[in-house]
């Protein structure tokens, strides 16, 4: 399983202008799931694919940025 980089989703986030809790309001999410994503503590590629859409989609990227190369590793 690839998984997402918690500090490339903290930065993504902070330069799109988001707060955690603004994050997770915009993709109606809770903002425990946003905390546990950038904590590392959930990968991108474990949460539902809506979930990952909507962060993605928030966030103007598109959803393989949220998710490692395999190959980088």
């Amino acid at each position: 399983m690839i998984a997402g980089d918690p500090m490339n989703i903290k930065e993504i986030r902070k330069a799109a202008g988001f707060t955690q809790q603004s994050l997770a309001c915009a993709c109606n999410m809770q903002i425990r799931q946003i905390q546990r994503l950038e904590a590392g503590e959930v990968s991108p590629g474990d949460m539902a694919a809506k979930n990952l859409f909507a962060v993605a989609d928030a966030l103007g990227v598109d959803p393989r940025t949220l998710l490692y190369d395999s190959q980088k590793k």
